[in-house]
């Protein structure tokens, strides 16, 4: 009776869950330990494993199994997005649960393919883990590219083993990152051919990486930039009244003076996303604010802001700093890449109660100052944050929208509208035109959008640079968010086999060479600033010709294997699934 007793215990399904909940945990310690801050980068050879391990034996139920990978994933996904709790505490919730969901989706379809034996064990499993990996990051939601298998590489040694994303993007190097994980987990399983070929794969991988991180980058007269790191404590939540606004300009109009002199001086200064403390900056919609003589109201609370009362008076013109910035930009004689809204058709009615500023549309712009002007080239952010700037596909119904931002978002508003075509901006220096690429904010991590705007250089004459424009207040004091940030945004200079420039509020600023590595930074939450001398290029790799074809063929590949699996399970009988009780 007793042997009876222990022998139930451990009856299915008990031990399948329990065992895939522990794998689950396993993949979730492996991730942290592999991505910052911690930064093992080896761990990402080892993280797929556990899931892997599941997929092949998942007892009696694949889909029972996955939703316990699913438990043991979920800490991974709170403790990598818990900052999102300072910005929607109701948000993080339903954003763990949806990211966990991935890891159940992956062990019931890669059970279900490689019990099919359709193609090898190993071949399907990369496949299966490269398809959901880019459906999430580019398709679903309109795409969230971080916490990437493959994102970790771009931290080997000279970023040796980043080299494949300038074929095919991240995606190319998850996939390579996975091969040893899926051949350990189906070994027995794989043809000779299968496991020669991916020994040769590796091989490449590692001995084309060496002389690839060591290869000079083409150089092309080099260009100075100085970015500008404000350190203003603002998300897209906190109202910025006209007197933090005025608060916020005298520091940074010392930090604009002092980057402008840095030794050697610099071809450009650039300041962070949205950080122009003005209500509008295009030419049309200055104007407007101008004629209708619109003035903020300073009611002082305290003896700072006395000071800036008796300083500008009780009554400044709205468009009093952003006529303070082109002036001191006209005596600096530094072209200014700046931040902020645009909008198309702004009117200045009365209400009633006041003024309302009314518009067919708002942007998220980049602009050109040169001259004490606003030039008229810009770039209007195309791929607006989901969540943060949009709700993918709720968005469209405003009462919906709305409702669901009172609820988890109370104080956020989603008023902008996308931008209408990839647009760069040039750059007249002393060594010639230069062309800008200014992905804005969450833009910098995907890598489609920033191909898009890279290859309106591609097409040009003038070399190029990246310049990544982001706030990153909203990350709060955790580092670890803005970290991982800058880590996906260095892996567009892979792919595109040009350096960018990154200007963030509250950090992290830097600069990054071809390769993805970094060559300076200033500490977040930090102000300061920074310079560096920079050689522009062409978008040159295959990737910038061909875009990101494996994370396609992933996706496309996943109902055909689970078809072909079907269709043998329906021809033949399937043996047990090993680890069946």
């Amino acid at each position: 009776m007793p042997e009876a007793k222990a022998e139930d215990a451990l009856t299915p399904p008990a031990r399948p869950r329990f065992r895939a909940f522990l794998l689950g945990l396993c993949h979730s310690v492996l991730m942290m330990l592999a991505l910052p801050p911690t930064g093992w980068w080896p761990m990402a050879f080892v993280a797929p494993l556990p899931l892997f391990l599941v997929s092949l034996r998942p007892g009696p139920s694949a889909m029972a199994a996955g939703f316990w990978t699913m438990l043991g994933v979920a800490p991974f996904w709170i403790w990598s997005h818990a900052w999102i709790a300072g910005v929607s505490a109701a948000g993080v919730y339903p954003l763990v649960v949806y990211l966990s969901l991935y890891a159940w989706a992956f062990v019931w379809i890669a059970s279900r393919a490689t019990r099919g034996r359709a193609m090898p064990a190993a071949a399907t499993l990369v496949i299966v883990w490269c398809g959901l990996e880019y459906f999430r990051g580019a398709v679903a939601w309109s795409g969230y590219p971080w916490y990437l298998l493959g994102h970790p590489m771009i931290d080997s040694p000279g970023a040796a083993l980043a080299w494949p994303a300038s074929v095919g993007g991240v995606t190319l190097v998850s996939a390579l990152t996975a091969i040893p994980a899926a051949l350990v987990a189906s070994r027995g399983r794989n043809p000779v051919w299968l496991r020669i070929g991916s020994g040769i794969a590796l091989s490449v991988w590692i001995g084309v990486g060496v002389p690839w991180s060591s290869l000079p980058h083409a150089q092309t007269s080099s260009v100075r930039v100085a970015v500008v790191q404000t350190n203003v404590p603002q998300d897209n939540r906190i109202d910025w009244t006209p007197m933090q606004r005025l608060a916020d300009w005298q520091t940074m109009r010392e930090q604009i003076v002092q980057a402008a002199r840095t030794e050697p001086p610099p071809d450009l200064i650039v300041m962070p996303e949205g950080l122009v403390p003005g209500w509008t900056f295009d030419p049309e919609s200055l104007r407007h604010e101008r004629e209708r003589g619109i003035v903020w109201l300073l009611k002082p609370q305290s003896e700072d802001d006395q000071r800036l009362v008796d300083v500008y008076g009780e009554r400044v013109p709205a468009t009093r700093v952003v006529d303070e910035l082109l002036a001191l930009q006209r005596a600096v004689g530094i072209p200014m890449l700046v931040g902020s809204v645009a909008y198309d058709n702004l009117r200045i009615v009365s209400n009633g109660d006041g003024l309302e500023y009314e518009n067919d549309a708002m942007y998220n712009t980049v602009y050109l100052v040169e001259g004490g002007r606003v030039g008229l080239d810009r770039y209007d952010k195309l791929h607006l944050t989901p969540f943060g700037e949009v709700l993918p596909y709720i968005s469209a119904w405003p009462w919906l929208e709305q409702r669901l931002l009172s609820i988890g978002a109370e104080g956020m508003m989603f008023a902008l509208s996308p931008g209408h075509a990839p647009r760069t901006i040039p750059l007249h220096t002393d060594a010639g035109r230069i062309d800008l690429a200014t992905p804005i904010c969450f833009e910098a991590t995907m890598a489609g959008v920033t191909r898009r705007l890279a290859n309106q250089i591609r097409n040009s004459l003038s070399p190029g640079l990246l310049i990544n424009v982001t706030n990153d207040g909203w990350f709060g004091r955790s580092d670890r968010g803005r970290v991982m940030h800058e880590l996906s945004s260095r892996w567009r200079c892979v792919e595109l086999g040009m350096p960018m420039v990154r200007c963030a509020n509250t950090g992290i600023s830097g600069f990054f060479d071809a390769r993805g590595r970094t060559l300076a930074t200033l500490a977040p939450r930090q102000p300061g600033t920074l310079a560096a001398d920079l050689s522009p290029a062409h978008p040159d790799t295959l990737f910038a010709q061909t875009g990101e074809w494996p994370g396609w063929l992933c996706v496309g590949a996943i109902p055909i294997l689970l078809l072909l699996a079907k269709a043998r399970n329906s021809a033949e009988p399937v043996p047990p699934t090993e680890g069946t009780e």
